[in-house]
């Protein structure tokens, strides 16, 4: 009883702070959480129903979520949509909370809603699922992160949910380059820096450092890249590129590079 209170407690708190600022957490019987709040909170039953519906634990259904997480045979927008609205309604179905379980005929109809708990419903769904289902599951979310016809809206959801777990404590198991990669190329810069600095933090590379730079480029923090390329050479040992510095509009310096290399080699123009 005791693990059953401290779950829904925990699920509920993800899931208010899953919503937006101007809207009432999930689970309060007031408003727009009236038309999600769970039956007890509007049944005869009085106290005691509403609070022994809240220390209710449901069982996940692993097999339903198989089906709706299934990738084959999404090669369309179209396709991606669907695969992203049957996930998101089978996880707020199969969600051990009552509270989240009890949003789905609301999220059918208003579908913005469940852009705004989908990850409550994930962390409580995924906290329930064996290994091999985790292991499916992220397999399915890779394979969205890396398909050319998903849409960036798709992108942006999946991309939000990886850094909700990892701030959760239990960061997916889906590789930092791929994760800064799908980033970068849906502009999301903030999230991009965030994993090519952890990518570089484990394991320095010219290639870490030249995604950095045109990061540090794209949001106009010179001087941070200026600090990127001291570590990479002083610390690192890495050799500075002449390109790294004209991504920075940096040429006295770039000039500088080129000639000292044009020095050492007069009858090399390749560079």
């Amino acid at each position: 009883h005791d693990m059953g209170v401290l779950h829904s407690t925990r699920v509920r708190r993800l899931a208010g702070g899953a919503l937006d600022a101007n809207a009432p957490p999930v689970g309060k019987a007031d408003g727009a959480a009236g038309d999600c709040g769970s039956a007890a909170s509007t049944g005869g039953g009085g106290g005691d129903a509403g609070a022994l519906a809240s220390t209710m634990s449901l069982k996940v259904n692993e097999e339903s979520l198989r089906k709706a997480w299934e990738t084959v045979s999404r090669s369309t927008k179209d396709d991606w949509h669907e695969w992203t609205r049957r996930v998101s309604i089978e996880l707020l179905r199969q969600s051990p909370s009552p509270a989240l379980g009890a949003c789905v005929a609301l999220a059918q109809d208003y579908q913005p809603l469940i852009g705004t708990i989908y990850n409550a419903a994930f962390v409580s769904c995924w906290n329930e699922l064996s290994a091999s289902a985790q292991d499916e599951l992220v397999q399915a979310l890779e394979t969205a992160l890396l398909s050319p016809t998903v849409p960036p809206e798709t992108l942006h959801q999946l991309l939000n949910l990886a850094e909700f777990m990892q701030h959760d404590g239990s960061p997916l198991p889906i590789s930092i380059r791929t994760l800064a990669a799908v980033a970068e190329q849906n502009a999301a810069y903030a999230k991009a820096l965030h994993y090519r600095e952890t990518e570089f933090r484990a394991q320095p590379s010219a290639a870490t450092v030249e995604a950095l730079i045109a990061i540090y480029s794209n949001v106009q923090q010179a001087e941070a890249a200026e600090g990127i390329l001291k570590c990479a050479k002083q610390q690192h040992g890495i050799e500075l590129k002449e390109s790294w510095y004209e991504k920075l509009q940096n040429w006295d310096d770039a000039l500088e590079l080129y000639a000292r290399k044009h020095a050492q080699r007069p009858d090399n123009w390749s560079y």
